[in-house]
């Protein structure tokens, strides 16, 4: 099963090509991670949320699905990104799914 991910600052970029768009709208995100889980056919999804990318890197570590993001930038920009049969990302571009670390590194002090 293949399963791509979308994100981008601006949805009208690419809003006919995905199947699911914005599927952690009001959810838990124990039951994104879940919903992620139930998915048993190839399909495109435009999220913002971390925590089904999160899901989408384990089913790649699990061997369940190859998983895919496309990230558009704030300059329109196209960033394919893989992500490996260990769950890893190789190369993240600024803005993709790094909110996370940047507060995390402000509030350690790092930032």
């Amino acid at each position: 099963m293949k399963i791509t991910l979308i994100t981008a600052y601006n949805i009208s970029q690419v809003k006919n090509k995905i199947d699911y768009i914005y599927p952690e709208a009001g959810l838990h995100p124990s039951y994104q991670t879940k919903w992620v889980n139930n998915i048993k056919k190839s399909c495109v999804i435009f999220t913002y949320s971390e925590h089904i990318f999160y899901a989408l890197r384990i089913l790649s570590k699990n061997g369940i699905a190859e998983v895919n993001a496309i990230f558009y930038d704030d300059k329109d920009d196209i960033h394919n990104i893989k992500i490996d049969s260990y769950g890893g990302v190789d190369g993240y571009p600024r803005g993709f799914f790094d909110e996370s670390d940047k507060s995390l590194d402000e509030l350690i002090g790092l930032g």
